[in-house]
């Protein structure tokens, strides 16, 4: 799964990344899951959206590695420095071209800490399902709605980053959002 994803972002250009992890009461963060979305045009929506389980799932990260690698693809993250920083360690790769939603809602008076949720509704005009932030992301099974809430998380990262780099671009703000999002690479 994890090769035909990569690949479809290879030939597309953008991949959107969010994780789920857990990091009380242990040394290191545990990657829980990896949600990604990549554009796809025979998919609802036009994006295909998969919850990536290392936990419970064998996962090879090599093909989705190379692609955050690639300076050639656009990274789409909101608040993703903890993100880059435990995909960074547990699956050895460096993460480039990082287009950071919350770093660009700041450059458009949206705020330095503006939510997700709070930014896909005020943005794009949509209500994310329930609310499953503070889970237990290491325990499993994991339920639908657990499921369903982090595939979410990923689903609209694409068409908001979108979005936030075309009113940029039209306010002559989006050089100076690349170069603050550098930082979080």
């Amino acid at each position: 799964m994890t090769a035909e994803i990569a690949a479809r972002a290879s030939a597309l250009g953008r991949l959107a990344i969010d994780t789920e992890f857990v990091s009380e009461r242990r040394y290191q963060a545990l990657l829980c899951l990896a949600q990604v979305a990549v554009p796809d045009p025979s998919a609802p929506g036009d994006v295909r959206t998969e919850v990536l389980d290392p936990i419970e799932h064998e996962l090879d990260p090599a093909p989705l590695a190379q692609v955050l690698a690639d300076p050639g693809i656009e990274i789409v993250v909101h608040a993703g420095r903890q993100d880059v920083a435990i995909l960074r360690r547990t699956w050895g790769t460096e993460v480039t071209n990082v287009f950071d939603t919350q770093v660009a809602a700041g450059f458009l008076g949206f705020g330095n800490q503006e939510g997700y949720e709070s930014l896909v509704r005020k943005v794009l005009g949509m209500k994310l399902k329930g609310s499953e932030g503070f889970t237990r992301w290491d325990r499993r099974p994991l339920s639908r709605h657990q499921l369903e809430y982090a595939a979410d998380d990923a689903r609209l990262l694409l068409e908001l980053g979108t979005e936030l780099e075309r009113r940029l671009l039209e306010l002559g703000r989006l050089d100076w959002a690349r170069e603050e999002c550098r930082l979080v690479a």
